[in-house]
């Protein structure tokens, strides 16, 4: 992919990859969601298991409609993880607010937050996939860079 055509290329490949392995390294291994969203979502029959490509159309339509610019294509790890970087470009309360109710309205359930790193983070959960979502404000070059990230259970 040539970086040089995408936002990335200000902010640097190095930067971009930092602020995606933190969520990815918080999200593997972490006590998630709580464990009532977390089998509550699991629980609701919904038909067969919720595919990567399922999820990454989630997120990506969800950063649509919420009007968000996707910084360069989702990074995905085997078909367990995949990670997508945004930017708000308006009040990130009300983005955020319509990156929720967009991903409510495809099936994720939740919602709590949490602080992690002193970042705080918005936690959802759909089947046997988590999704968290966080916002860095000045992020470099950036402001209001949204990463979602989404992690199956069970992924090492």
């Amino acid at each position: 992919m040539n970086r040089a055509a995408t936002p990335l290329s200000r902010f640097g490949r190095r930067a971009a990859a930092l602020l995606l392995a933190i969520p990815l390294a918080s999200a593997c291994g972490s006590g998630g969601v709580g464990a009532a969203d977390a089998s509550e979502a699991r629980e609701k029959p919904h038909g067969t298991e919720v595919t990567v490509a399922a999820v990454r159309k989630d997120m990506l339509d969800s950063v649509a409609e919420a009007r968000l610019t996707q910084m360069g294509e989702p990074t995905v790890e085997k078909d367990c993880a995949i990670a997508v970087t945004s930017q708000s470009p308006a009040s990130q309360d009300e983005q955020g607010d319509e990156l929720i109710g967009s991903l409510r309205k495809r099936g994720w359930t939740g919602g709590g937050t949490r602080s992690v790193d002193g970042l705080e983070q918005t936690l959802l959960a759909k089947r046997s996939w988590e999704l968290r979502i966080r916002v860095y404000e000045n992020a470099g070059d950036v402001d209001g860079l949204v990463a979602l990230v989404a992690v199956k259970a069970g992924c090492a």
